[in-house]
């Protein structure tokens, strides 16, 4: 029995020592929450630590009282050992508190719900006449119990059958606290293959992952497959393989509310032994999912990026899917990267890790041609199915009245009508929500921008609504200028609508193509998994011919059917002020282009674009990742960028601009006399205002850290963290290997 224990308590540094009282001692462990006194309130920590006796305070240390511990949650164990190795290190990584990425990392604790149970307790003594009935007491004869749920979902309509075989005594329902996730078994009419034959090679990439597994090591892979080639189907063998030697399964994708058909694809050939962890979840699902991965209930969770957290016992595999993506990296508060946290508990756990993409980041590339981690390819799709032809539309060929329409050009119509009229279907990309990018006076040419932020608000017409993508500002669009004087009634000053987006590409086909079935995808549309399976599955059924979204439309989705692919603009985000833009166009347009020709059927695309000649473009129509990795390598390599050095770069934010300007100038003098009297070596760029200067009503300065090893960028994080005083009013951000430059 321990009498003290160490907690975390956020967001304080430094782990705070409580007595055990007698009746919790039986109760208290590693990973416990509890309930403590802090001051004057109470508060929420976790035991990190038990002891027989407090640590001795330093002679110079004020004498202090050590209070007893309130109580221990039921249900209150929340992480396990090896988990807290990992938080541990994580903390250190980040130079944050632990107490904050415990925050950060787990679930909140609810209360086991109750659920309903049938169970087979008579076998019927003559036949029964109901179809469904009689499938029901099949169904209970080969499983012991079912969750009443369970069946509802496989037989709709089925609860008055139930109650007429609970009437005749052949079943018994009742209830219990259940804290494990009823399986969601895949229905009879899945689409997703329950068997797949793997090629040549897919099965050298998995032969390679097997084997690191048996290994019991550290083994790091890319797995580096063109869009289409079955790089899902490897990961699932190797899953396969990793649960056969007893251990557990670690699976993050980017937004799995974008994918939902990678968890059917998982489901069907991975059976129940499956958790999904993900913030879409209701707060009792996601900590019954945490649950039965904590108590071995599951060993396979498939998850977003906080499910690299996520207690999986005794993990042999991690697959990082899409791993260039930019959703695996916290935007905000503990700005974590979930793709490079997976390679450290990988390394931790002595199991091997997968980061698969057919475009991956340029940082991953490197170092596995530099062979510090293995490289698998796959080079080629199914049998029936080939890379899609690719062509480029010069859109500085077109005069606005020889356009189609304002966003779609003569080859993107043609292209559509032969596809259309064959009975095929079709994507079309535009990477930017709303009717209209901005309104523009036409006598001043002012252009509207939100009150709170550094950016212009974007036209919603099916809204009638002007509104702000970064603080939500909602407003009324006006007719006219208010900066202008608008007595001359002859000649107002017109407010005008410029640029596009999917609400308005969407409008011009649906005017276009009347009889088409049109649908849209983006984040006005869809908010919930539910809402994006439901479109999903009507283009998979070919109800729907074409689907117009955002990036939404580029993640993940297999859909044999679709063989045009359209980007209405390519240009948008490519002359953004950040090193990574042309590298993430040429990720998009490349995925966006994956989605043509997967079926038998070939593909064909199209990008609209007035930079033809931009590189990101003409590697992307070649199909040439290598050519553009060593174009874009060469670049970084002359500018310092990475995978050649790291970063931090540090947001200072308040109310006042020339406040935050000073501020963050005292604040790099600090960090040129600490590097010096250190003798480490760093390029500093700034201070200078952020790309978007103004966000929520708080100016926005940054300044951009370059160093060439990581452990003295981290020593400079913790110098700083603690260094950095500043106002009530100011806030300082620290973003260590930042992915967001504005």
């Amino acid at each position: 029995m321990s009498n003290f224990c160490q907690v975390a308590v956020a967001p304080l540094a430094q782990l705070l020592t409580y007595k055990v009282p007698d009746h919790l001692s039986s109760e208290i462990a590693i990973g416990t929450r509890v309930e403590v006194p802090l001051g004057n309130r109470k508060a929420i920590g976790f035991v990190l630590e038990l002891a027989d006796a407090p640590e001795q305070a330093a002679p110079d240390t004020k004498a202090y009282t050590i209070k007893e511990l309130y109580t221990a949650f039921p249900a209150a164990c929340v992480f396990s050992d090896e988990q807290l190795s990992f938080f541990s290190w994580v903390a250190r990584f980040y130079q944050e508190p632990i107490a904050n990425v415990l925050e950060t990392a787990l679930p909140e604790p609810v209360e086991p719900r109750t659920v309903k149970v049938v169970k087979l307790c008579l076998e019927p003594e003559q036949p029964l006449k109901g179809q469904t009935q009689r499938a029901i007491i099949n169904d209970l004869r080969a499983k012991p119990e079912i969750f009443y749920s369970a069946l509802l979902r496989k037989y709709p309509g089925s609860s008055s059958s139930i109650r007429s075989l609970e009437k005749k005594g052949l079943i018994i329902i009742h209830e219990r606290k259940e804290t494990k996730l009823p399986p969601e078994p895949p229905t009879t009419e899945s689409w997703a293959k329950s068997h797949v034959s793997l090629r040549q090679e897919q099965i050298e990439a998995l032969n390679s992952i097997e084997a690191a597994i048996d290994s019991n090591t550290y083994s790091p892979f890319l797995l580096h497959g063109i869009t289409g080639s079955g790089k899902t189907e490897v990961y699932i063998d190797a899953i396969k393989h990793v649960l056969k030697n007893g251990r557990g399964a670690l699976v993050i994708v980017p937004e799995i509310a974008l994918t939902p058909q990678l968890v059917e694809r998982f489901r069907v050939r991975l059976g129940s032994d499956l958790s999904i962890l993900h913030s879409g979840l209701s707060k009792h699902d996601r900590w019954a999912a945490w649950q039965a991965l904590l108590k071995g209930q599951s060993r396979i969770v498939v998850g977003a990026r906080s499910a690299v957290f996520a207690p999986v016992k005794d993990i042999g595999l991690i697959i990082v899917d899409e791993e260039h993506d930019a959703s695996f990296k916290q935007a905000d508060a503990f700005r974590y990267n979930a793709r490079d946290l997976a390679m450290a508990r990988a390394q931790l756990c002595k199991a091997a890790v997968v980061l698969g993409s057919a475009t991956p980041s340029l940082e991953t590339y490197w170092k596995a041609k530099a062979k510090r981690i293995g490289y698998l390819t796959l080079s080629s799709r199914h049998a029936k199915s080939v890379q899609p032809q690719i062509e480029i539309v010069d859109l500085n060929r077109f005069t606005p009245s020889s356009m189609i329409s304002r966003n779609i050009s003569p080859p993107l119509y043609q292209a559509l009508q032969e596809v259309f009229k064959r009975g095929e279907q079709v994507f079309l990309l535009y990477n930017r929500r709303g009717f209209a990018t901005y309104l523009q006076c036409a006598k001043c040419e002012q252009v509207l921008e939100c009150t709170n932020c550094s950016v212009t608000l974007t036209f919603h017409q099916k809204r009638q609504r002007l509104l702000c993508h970064y603080c939500g500002a909602s407003l009324i669009p006006p007719r006219l200028c208010q900066s202008c004087d608008n007595r001359d009634e002859s000649l107002p000053a017109e407010l005008v609508q410029r640029g596009a987006g999917t609400e308005r590409v969407f409008e011009e086909v649906r005017e276009l193509f009347p009889d088409v079935a049109i649908e849209r995808l983006d984040r006005d549309i869809v908010n919930k998994s539910q809402q994006l399976e439901e479109i999903l599955s009507r283009v998979r059924s070919g109800e729907t011919q074409a689907l117009v979204g955002t990036q939404m439309i580029a993640k993940g989705h297999d859909l044999p059917g679709v063989t045009l692919v359209g980007i209405v603009d390519c240009d948008i985000g490519l002359h953004m002020p950040d090193f990574r833009a042309g590298e993430r166009a040429f990720q998009l347009l490349t995925q966006a282009s994956g989605r043509a020709g997967r079926g038998d059927l070939p593909g064909r695309v199209l990008l609209q674009t007035r930079v033809p000649n931009h590189p990101s473009l003409i590697h992307t129509q070649s199909h040439n990742f290598e050519g553009y990795a060593l174009h874009e390598l060469q670049e970084r390599k002359a500018l310092g960028y990475p995978p050649y050095s790291r970063l931090l770069r540090v947001i200072v934010s308040g109310p006042n601009s020339k406040q935050c300007q000073e501020i963050l100038w005292e604040i790099k003098s600090s960090l040129e006399r600490y590097t010096t009297a250190k003798n480490i070596g760093i390029i500093s760029l700034g201070p200078t205002p952020a790309p978007i200067e103004r966000i929520k009503t708080r100016w926005r300065w940054h300044l951009i850290i370059k160093c060439q090893k990581i452990n003295q960028l981290q020593r400079i994080l913790s110098y700083l963290k603690q260094a950095s005083k500043v106002p009530s009013n100011v806030r300082v951000a620290f973003d260590l290997d930042p992915l967001d430059m504005l």
